[in-house]
């Protein structure tokens, strides 16, 4: 008579540990969507500037807004997401239940304190990018606005994000060399005049040629060291993903060659100009293979939920070798 509630129990259960990941998985997702985003950004902004007419920088920003919102909606998703395991493993008096769901104690409580202060920070980046659209809005306007207050808010959130880039391991290689080059070019850009398209405008473009080579090499590093416990899938994704971040420092390169050759674009007005007109192609070439790259970590991030964390698995790989006094003792 007791079988219908043992089954009930059993199901509740089961429904409560299928939200184990979710507090992480919402939390990638945030963080994914902000990053294509900004690359729909980039290539926003070249097609309304190579179509010669006067965008409205508030619409060229679009796929930020919606970016910065949806990231905002997943920071605070992920608060709750977790709840119903969190629930359960208090009612079993356990940190963990099984061997495959996360420690509410070591991994969901942090990633929920990180999430808040993911809250600030996107608070801060969101506020720093109004600022900017501003400053741009109001160049058009053919005022003359300065631009430190908007960069000194962009350093902040730099600073902020190359921080968690070297004190937290996951997803290191990403926050600090974005970071580093939104601080870079903050600075750059404080002391450039004229913007991108300036005669000293190539400058704000090389730190970005630094982020996307680090992000390359550490890309590589990370296949050469878990190349034994991934799958087929996860190796090819991971060779693709070095592919687009080569295509993206390459036309990077190609862009601060151009803009040297030139000698700058005369602030966006000789974009017709035969040495210009490379410029903005290849900046939205370099904004597509960002969302390109945001598209191949969400699939990694995909198949590391369902098949566990790389770090997991080389714990697990090296666990399972027998030691070399091992292996002599059963010879």
């Amino acid at each position: 008579e007791y079988e219908p509630d043992l089954a009930a129990e059993s199901l509740i259960s089961s429904a409560a540990e299928r939200t184990a990941l979710r507090t992480r998985q919402l939390l990638v997702a945030g963080r994914l969507t902000f990053v294509f985003s900004h690359g729909a950004v980039i290539i926003s902004a070249s097609t309304a500037l190579a179509s010669g007419s006067d965008p409205s920088w508030w619409v060229v920003f679009l796929p930020a807004w919606l970016g910065n919102i949806l990231c905002l909606v997943c920071i605070v998703a992920s608060w709750f997401a977790s709840c119903p395991y969190i629930q359960l493993c208090l009612s079993e008096r356990q940190a963990r239940l099984g061997d495959n769901n996360p420690s509410i104690l070591t991994e969901i409580l942090p990633d929920i304190v990180l999430a808040f202060l993911g809250l600030i920070f996107m608070i801060l980046a969101l506020t720093a990018e109004i600022m900017f659209c501003r400053y741009l809005s109001s160049m058009q306007r053919g005022e003359e606005p300065a631009i430190l207050p908007s960069a000194v808010v962009f350093i902040v959130v730099s600073l902020l994000a190359s921080c968690r880039g070297i004190c937290i391991k996951t997803s290191s290689a990403m926050f600090f060399f974005l970071g580093c080059g939104v601080l870079a070019t903050s600075i750059i850009a404080i002391s450039v005049q004229g913007g991108l398209l300036s005669s000293h405008g190539w400058v704000l473009v090389v730190p970005w040629c630094v982020a996307a080579a680090g992000l390359l090499i550490s890309a590589m590093l990370r296949l050469r060291s878990c190349t034994r416990v991934i799958t087929r899938e996860e190796r090819l994704l991971r060779i693709a993903e070095q592919v687009v971040l080569l295509e993206v420092l390459a036309a990077l390169l190609l862009m601060v060659y151009m803009l040297i050759a030139s000698g700058g674009c005369d602030e966006g007005r000789h974009l017709h100009v035969a040495q210009c007109q490379a410029v903005l192609p290849a900046s939205a070439a370099a904004g597509g293979g960002v969302c390109l790259v945001a598209i191949l970590w969400g699939r990694m991030a995909l198949l590391e939920s369902r098949k566990g964390s790389i770090r997991d698995r080389l714990i697990a790989s090296k666990a399972a070798q027998p030691s070399e006094r091992q292996v002599g003792a059963l010879l």
